[in-house]
């Protein structure tokens, strides 16, 4: 069985990353705001709301808050990787593993998968927690939700990227095992 190796460098990463954010903004961001620009006011009256909620710890909750959002909505977002890698495993959560390692935290699977079943897992915290909530956000004009919507989309960036580069280099038989010496690859198991 033949196996070639991919791994990403770090900058190339980045402009990728800067890439889709810019699509991200373009395809999000500019529509939501010709369509809803006083919907918009919900994410600047949030501050006034959290104030007038929490009283005498609203400084304290004005900063914590959305960063325990953020940090919370990250951690879901793996555990929807970790759930999708585990339900096409064999030995399913035996072969996931979950962490943190700078830049972030991740989830591994130590199973190689096959192409589909990967990519399927790649991509569905960005859909469940960014496309779905962005949908949601300009159908029920919802800034907030669009907020974390563009945040959670624009946060699979990664996801984005390898999936890019797997569906270049592997055949829908192919299995594909991420590396956890890198900062993101992957090899293919040529079929």
């Amino acid at each position: 069985m033949k196996k070639i190796e991919c791994i990403l460098p770090e900058k190339e990463v980045n402009r990728w990353i800067f890439f889709i954010t810019i699509i991200v903004i373009l395809a999000a961001v500019l529509p939501y705001m010709l369509m809803y620009r006083e919907s918009l006011r919900q994410i600047i009256d949030y501050r006034t709301e959290v104030q007038e909620a929490v009283g005498v710890f609203r400084k304290f909750w004005l900063c914590i808050l959305p960063v325990l959002i953020l940090m919370s909505a990250i951690c879901v977002h793996e555990a929807i990787h970790g759930l999708c890698f585990a339900f096409f495993c064999k030995d399913h959560f035996k072969s996931i593993k979950f962490g943190f390692k700078l830049p972030g935290f991740y989830t591994y699977c130590k199973e190689p998968l096959k192409r589909n079943q990967f990519i399927i897992s790649g991509l569905m915290p960005a859909i469940l927690l960014g496309l779905i909530p962005l949908i949601y956000a300009f159908i029920f004009s919802n800034a907030r939700i669009w907020l974390f919507g563009f945040i959670m989309l624009t946060g699979g960036g990664g996801d984005f990227i390898i999936v890019y580069h797997i569906m270049k280099k592997a055949g829908s038989d192919d299995r594909i095992l991420e590396k956890m010496d890198c900062f993101m690859g992957f090899e293919v198991e040529k079929s």
